[in-house]
């Protein structure tokens, strides 16, 4: 770890050293990391306002929220991403012949439009974009025709992101700037980082290692004590992870003895001629510890105390009054004696602005206030930051042709001490002057504030408005799939909501917003999960209750597929009908595709072809692309890529292999055109599933690595354990048995299992059960298939039943045991036959056939 030498040269030249590696073309990143007070932001903007001049750099900076960034994903880096922009916009002067054709607007708006289409609007408002460029600039840039073609598209389908395609259109941006700049991203207060944001920063670390991009950030040492739900703080193990790619990567702030509190306590009273000697100090060390923040606001009170004053050489001295024990002994002590000089209007502004928390808008004291927002502006500019370094002037921005002043405290502990200090009364009635204020500067793009509005309405005593933004704040992290922050949202809305007066309406609001939360958490816990069955569980007596068909049919929905990979096989059924019955009850044809296909997938493990063929007949018939379009997103698919699915696999079972293929081919292509990732990723994994059953080595191959790379792409963990599976069958056709068994558990054990069912353990031990076969480890195998057999009459799910006992047969007959092996035919054989699984009951009367020569 780098140490503290003498004033902040050491850290300064540390970080130096970390931007080499951008100078130079690559990418390259910097931690600064200490306890409240430390310095962390301070040494930061030093090091980056040295980089201001330089014109080959542009920087954008974020600051993450501890009142709202759990709940708003990227926040930090969408405050970077705008950033970015204006500082482009600075960078390139304007050409003076075409005064509103600014070329680093449209340097970013192109790179946007070429590299990030989803993230506008979503990272970066298009209409400040437009309105910067003008109609002329764009016409003589060429940019309006691929802006109108963007605005076409968003506004027939605006895009539903998951984080693997943000990470990926944010990486390509900012190589895309990086051919013309260094990059530099800082991002303040990681301690308070989302996890989508955690997870995108340790994205950007590993794609753009051949990048000019320089990525600096800060987090206070005990971050681990920052936990959501219990869990550990994201940032960890990312850190973990960067340092083993990097190195050592962080600057520590703390000190660790006296010696190093005393000399930087030395590099700040030596600034100055003084007279105050080594038993001062020493006292100072005692009362202050060294902090940073301690040692700067202690002795700048001091001297305007008078308890220092300087003497006709100008030399700081002792005064005759200071007595040590008197002295403030908390940091807080030192904050509220620098406040409380301030003069009453300063004061009374400065608290206002504590409300809106550590980062606030002077536009949003100025309504309340009704301020003059320039007059406002001079005072804080030069009287809190300037004169009394209070606060910090950032980057100003524009939303909706207004330009906003954001400022923030230096240092949390000053804002909390004037928050703390307001009455209950006023700070509600602050929070609630705050909401309107935001509501109007934020009119067109409330989505992007809602997170915060929320923060205020709770406080604010409004939990009606708060249950509405929370909700929309969870909407729009659900819209980037940031599932984690979309639960925290839904969570604190469903807290707000029990706060209503009693009534339907406050029934029907619970009832909603349990389903959205469902949708979140199977995304993070798997889809059997019990925090998941539990909410499904309620919500489906709620609308029971309630006599609420359009809430309940997504409910029985969510329960099928808890029962259904869970193997309990005729709860799933029973879901599965109700679905139906629901269905036609209200002519509803969207939910008989949904109920269709689950009766269809149901059957299908249960080895019902006949019935599995009559319900993915009927989903197919009634399927209408115009009319059912929006069953894509509802149902998380196309519901014709489920429909094809066991399609392809029934017509296999019933010995139509030319007609399954020719689906396959069809079906693959259809689900190709359509550029939706999970349905594609169900066609590639039937059709790895199939020539798994072919036995087609290179079919395997050909669509098990399009498998593979859509579901390591888009984190599909359900599919990603089907392609290892696949794959370890690959192995051991090439001999490598043990690194075949090594990959088929982890596939299934590992990925696959992290929904908490058992679906497909048939396909698991068939597998496993062939690779065993043919590494000749019989008795381990025999125990596998034994334990698949169990489940398999336990649960119902008979469909793979006949190849189970065949995989034991052949078993038996190695290990010598060939008269068990044909009694066990003789019932594979009649099972098959009895279910009209015509393919299966040809491959045991074939296996029967030679075992009755051996």
């Amino acid at each position: 770890m780098i140490r503290h030498t003498q004033e902040r040269e050491s850290e300064l030249k540390y970080l130096s050293t970390a931007f080499e590696g951008c100078l130079n073309g690559k990418h390259s990143l910097a931690f600064i990391k200490g306890e409240p007070g430390s310095g962390k932001s301070f040494v930061a903007h030093k090091f980056l306002s040295g980089l201001e001049t330089r014109d080959d750099v542009i920087m954008g900076t974020g600051i993450c929220n501890a009142k709202s960034g759990f709940g708003n994903p990227y926040l930090p880096f969408k405050e970077a991403m705008n950033d970015l922009i204006h500082s482009l916009s600075e960078k390139e002067a304007l050409d003076p012949k075409k005064e509103l054709a600014n070329k680093g607007v449209r340097f970013a708006f192109k790179a946007l439009l070429d590299n990030a289409p989803d993230l506008i609007d979503l990272f970066v408002p298009a209409g400040g974009l437009i309105n910067k460029l003008g109609k002329y600039a764009l016409e003589e840039s060429g940019l309006k025709e691929k802006i109108d073609t963007w605005r076409t598209k968003t506004d027939q389908e605006p895009p539903v992101l998951n984080d693997a395609e943000i990470s990926t259109q944010y990486v390509s941006f900012l190589k895309q700037l990086s051919s013309n700049y260094k990059v530099v991203i800082f991002i303040d207060d990681l301690q308070w980082a989302d996890e989508a944001s955690i997870n995108l920063l340790f994205h950007i670390s590993r794609h753009l290692e051949t990048f000019p991009v320089f990525f600096l950030g800060t987090y206070r040492t005990s971050y681990e004590e920052v936990e959501k739900n219990g869990e550990r703080h994201a940032l960890a193990p990312v850190l973990n992870e960067l340092k083993t790619i990097h190195g050592d990567i962080s600057l520590d702030l703390n000190f660790e003895n006296e010696e190093e509190k005393l000399q930087f306590l030395s590099s700040i009273i030596d600034r100055e001629p003084n007279k105050l000697d080594d038993s001062f100090r020493k006292e100072f060390i005692k009362i202050s510890n060294g902090n940073p923040l301690f040692v700067t606001e202690l002795f700048k009170a001091m001297q305007e105390s008078g308890k220092l004053y300087q003497n006709e050489a100008g030399e700081w001295e002792v005064s005759d009054n200071l007595v040590w024990d008197e002295m403030p002994v908390k940091v807080e002590a030192v904050v509220e004696e620098r406040v409380e000089r301030l003069e009453t209007s300063m004061r009374s502004l400065l608290s206002q602005a504590s409300a809106q928390g550590r980062e606030f808008l002077l536009q949003v004291i100025s309504q309340i206030e009704e301020i003059n927002e320039r007059e406002l502006v001079r005072n804080f500019t030069r009287e809190l930051a300037q004169k009394h370094q209070l606060v910090n002037e950032l980057r100003p921005k524009r939303r909706n042709g207004k330009i906003l002043s954001p400022f923030n405290f230096t240092n949390g502990l000053v804002q909390q001490y004037l928050y703390n200090d307001l009455g209950f009364s006023e700070r509600m009635f602050l929070h609630d002057d705050i909401v309107k204020a935001l509501e109007t500067i934020y009119e067109n793009e409330i989505d992007s504030v809602a997170s915060l509005l929320a923060h205020h309405c709770e406080m604010a005593d409004q939990p009606e408005k708060a249950v509405d933004y929370y909700e929309l704040s969870a909407k729009h992290a659900l819209r980037m799939s940031a599932f984690r922050e979309a639960s925290i949202s839904y969570e604190k809305a469903l807290t707000q909501n029990a706060l209503l007066p009693d009534g339907e309406e406050k029934k029907h609001k619970r009832l909603k917003l349990l389903i959205q939360q469902s949708v979140a958490l199977k995304q993070i816990d798997g889809w059997a999960n019990k925090r998941v069955i539990d909410l499904y569980i309620e919500a489906k007596d709620l609308g029971i209750e309630l006599n609420n068909v359009t809430e309940t049919a997504p409910v029985l929905f969510g329960l099928w597929v808890v029962h259904l990979i869970h193997l309990e096989l005729d709860d799933s059924l029973n879901d599965a009908r109700e679905l139906v019955e629901l269905s036609e009850k209200n002519n509803d044809e969207g939910l008989l595709i949904k109920g269709s296909l689950s009766m269809c997938n149901t059957y299908y493990w249960l080895g019902d072809v006949e019935n599995t063929k009559k319900y993915y007949d009927q989903a197919l018939n009634i399927y209408d692309p115009e009319k059912h379009a929006d069953l894509t997103f509802d149902f998380g698919q196309d519901p014709r890529s489920l429909a094809y699915q066991f399609k392809i696999m029934t017509l296999w079972l019933k010995g139509e292999e030319s007609e399954a293929l020719a689906e396959l081919e069809k079906s693959y292509e259809l689900m190709k055109a359509l550029d939706h990732p999970f349905s594609f990723a169900i066609l590639i994994c039937t059709a790895s599933w199939l020539a798994f059953h072919l036995e087609d080595i290179e079919m395997i191959r050909k669509f098990n690595t399009e498998l593979r790379e859509v579901s390591e792409k888009y984190e599909f963990t359900f599919y990603l354990g089907m392609a290892k599976m696949f794959e370890g069958y690959l192995l051991m056709t090439e001999g490598d048995y043990q690194g075949a068994d090594q990959l088929i558990d982890e596939g299934y054990q590992k990925d696959f299992l992290a929904s908490g069912g058992r679906l497909f353990n048939s396909v698991y031990v068939l597998i496993k059960g062939e690779v065993a076969l043919n590494s000749e480890q019989y008795e381990e195998a025999l125990v596998l298939v034994d334990e698949g057999l169990q489940v398999s009459n336990e649960t119902g799910e008979k469909v793979y039943y006949s190849e189970l006992l065949r995989l034991k047969a052949l078993l038996l007959d190695r290990t010598g045991d060939n008269r068990n092996a044909l009694s066990l035919l003789d019932e594979a054989e009649a099972f098959a036959n009895e279910k009209g699984l015509t393919v299966l009951l040809g491959r045991v009367i074939k296996t029967r056939d030679q075992l009755s020569k051996t």
